[in-house]
């Protein structure tokens, strides 16, 4: 099979068929997959019934998994997909019922609620984030996706000017204190001291380039959400909530 993509909005946002992702792709599939996320940032693939390792072995053709350490409150002990391989960015334990709405696990993932660019308060952020829908929700809990090539488009140039040198800091721990979440331990505390919840310095306006796409080689406003609110080294950062 071919590894075809149509793409479905004005801006970004492609349909892939023509793959089987149940199946090893070859070089060339994963090639023109990447290829299609440089051009279209978001993917959408439609009836593939796979399982998290096929999930985990469909990751791996695009790079190395990230280390979830300091991405949450929860121990590795107490995670249900441990054994897996795979983040849980979920509302469930590790017997697969809800949070309760007063545990430390549920409180501290609300600001995934917030838009957010995944793992931007790493020093190295995720390249992709892949996600696989096992049980959809009837009704609302949709997952919604910008474009931040077309949010920097959209800019006039005297705030292109504006934000050209800026350098804003992002801090995971940002997000989850604008939502009243401050209830650390010791041990999580050393855990940001030591630097895995770090804040780290990215420029506002960056550009991923890449020689295949035009597309790929288009600024995009970096300031990654929630977690970025001011600058540091240059002059105050103006607030960008919603771009």
């Amino acid at each position: 099979m071919t590894v075809t993509i149509r793409q479905m909005g004005k801006h970004f946002f492609g349909e892939v068929s023509g793959v089987d992702l149940r199946q090893p792709l070859t070089p060339q599939e994963a090639s023109d997959i990447e290829a299609g996320m440089d051009k279209y940032a978001v993917l959408l693939f439609r009836n593939q019934d796979i399982t998290d390792e096929q999930q985990l072995a469909f990751a791996l053709n695009f790079g190395e998994r990230e280390n979830p350490r300091g991405g949450n409150v929860v121990k590795p002990h107490e995670s249900r997909l441990a054994s897996t391989g795979l983040n849980d960015v979920s509302n469930l334990d590790r017997d697969g019922k809800p949070l309760p709405r007063d545990s430390r696990a549920h409180l501290f993932n609300l600001g995934n609620c917030l838009w957010h660019s995944d793992s931007s308060f790493r020093p190295i952020p995720a390249k992709f984030s892949l996600l696989s829908a096992r049980v959809v929700n009837p009704k609302g809990g949709n997952t919604e996706f910008a474009d931040m090539r077309a949010a920097y488009d959209a800019l006039d140039d005297e705030t292109k000017a504006e934000i050209e040198d800026m350098i804003c800091e992002h801090s995971l721990m940002y997000s989850r204190g604008s939502l009243g979440f401050l209830d650390y331990t010791d041990e999580e505390k050393e855990m940001f001291k030591s630097g895995a919840w770090p804040q780290v310095a990215v420029p506002v306006v960056a550009c991923r380039c890449d020689p295949r796409h035009e597309r790929a080689r288009s600024p995009a406003v970096a300031a990654r959400s929630h977690r970025t609110r001011h600058a540091t080294g240059i002059r105050p950062c103006p607030q960008m909530d919603g771009a």
